[in-house]
């Protein structure tokens, strides 16, 4: 396991990129050119200009959560572009969503933005988080996909062209599969991890409806041009993005922050995975997969931003990579109907025996230190 020579972004990370220099793809990107964030703004403006809805009282569609990057981008969007966005919530399950999260989508409510609501049926659901686990060690890719793949399905039903999506995710944290020339466009979102390697592999269960399945598919490049569907980032625009930063800006603007305890999710930041618990076990698991988990995402996001320094971003992956309490866990197997024994031993099946120990404890003990090349 490599790590880029300025954060903790690793190279066992999906589709990760090293440059050269030793750093990764975003790391490279900021250290090599200097931004101009009025040019980049009037280029953002530019483009959406030319493909915003005009047969529509809305201008865009614009996928949100309960989260605090759909509250920022919602009021950078109307505020600072001068749209008028149609949000579109891709809602979990009942059993899966926290009240908290319906909460920050009321706030959306008030705030004034309309917002269309679209449930996919929740036993299906269920059905498909206990498959992709046991198949693949992760109990979010169905859900991932439906995140994903709803905003472009309903731009198609409704003729709305234009959808806006928050980060980059190859500039934000280093997923270059998606990679395109022009910062701004996203219409490569369908060759994102989740996507493409994890909806592959997968099984769908034989009991799930065909009707139900369709809300997981993500449309064809082929359907995007046919109707016309264009997929644009703001976040390339946004100078103030981070995710501290959207989680502050949310919280000034009637946003409620996590008040769980940071040892029992591993949120240290209290404004991060709030709409839905079971994130905090996805990311466990992708620590044990991987050697990082949604800490490591944090703070090289602040480290690049100059908020902290690599030595002490170091020690608070340390203390919140992996962290999961056994509430949720507890909650999860009974969500799925499994024992708890059998949820450790498929995790074991899926942790990366190189990087972590496997004792008679249910959870692996990490072989190798935070921010220190491992062979």
């Amino acid at each position: 396991m490599k790590y880029c020579k300025s954060c903790l972004v690793t190279d066992l990370r999906p589709n990760s990129m090293f440059m050269k220099d030793g750093n990764c793809y975003p790391c490279h990107v900021l250290n090599t050119n200097h931004i101009d964030w009025e040019r980049r703004l009037f280029d953002l403006k530019s483009i959406i200009e030319k493909l915003k809805s005009k047969n529509s009282s809305h201008d865009c569609l614009l996928g949100v959560s309960g989260g605090k990057d759909s509250t920022t981008q919602s009021l950078w969007a109307r505020e600072k572009l001068g749209l008028n966005p149609l949000l579109v919530s891709i809602s979990y399950p009942p059993l899966q969503s926290t009240e908290l999260g319906y909460k920050n989508l009321e706030n959306l409510l008030k705030l004034g933005f309309d917002i269309i609501t679209i449930q996919p049926a929740p036993i299906t659901s269920c059905k498909l988080s206990k498959e992709a686990f046991l198949s693949q060690g992760n109990v979010l890719s169905y859900s991932e996909m439906a995140l994903f793949s709803q905003v472009p399905r309903y731009a198609i039903e409704c003729g709305i062209n234009l959808i806006l999506w928050g980060e980059n995710v190859s500039m934000h944290v280093g997923d270059t599969g998606t990679l395109k020339k022009n910062i701004f466009d996203a219409n490569g979102l369908y060759k994102m991890n989740t996507l493409t390697k994890i909806a592959k592999n997968l099984k769908l269960p034989h009991e799930a409806s065909t009707a139900h399945l369709n809300s997981y598919i993500y449309p064809t490049e082929k359907e995007l041009k046919k109707n016309n569907i264009n997929i644009v980032y703001l976040g390339p625009a946004m100078e103030s993005w981070s995710m501290l930063n959207n989680g502050l800006i949310s919280v000034l603007n009637g946003f409620s922050p996590n008040s769980t305890n940071s040892n029992l999710t591993g949120d240290y930041t209290k404004v991060a995975m709030l709409d839905e618990e079971f994130t905090h076990i996805n990311n466990m698991i992708k620590y044990y997969k991987f050697g990082f988990g949604r800490a490591t995402e944090f703070v090289c996001e602040s480290i690049r931003l100059g908020h902290i320094s690599r030595e002490k971003a170091i020690k608070i992956v340390k203390k919140y990579d992996g962290v999961c309490s056994d509430k949720i866990i507890s909650k999860y197997c009974k969500y799925i109907e499994i024992k708890v024994d059998d949820f450790w031993y498929n995790v074991h099946k899926f942790t990366n025996k190189k990087l972590f120990k496997i004792t008679n404890k249910t959870r692996p003990i990490p072989k190798f230190e935070v921010g220190i090349n491992y062979e």
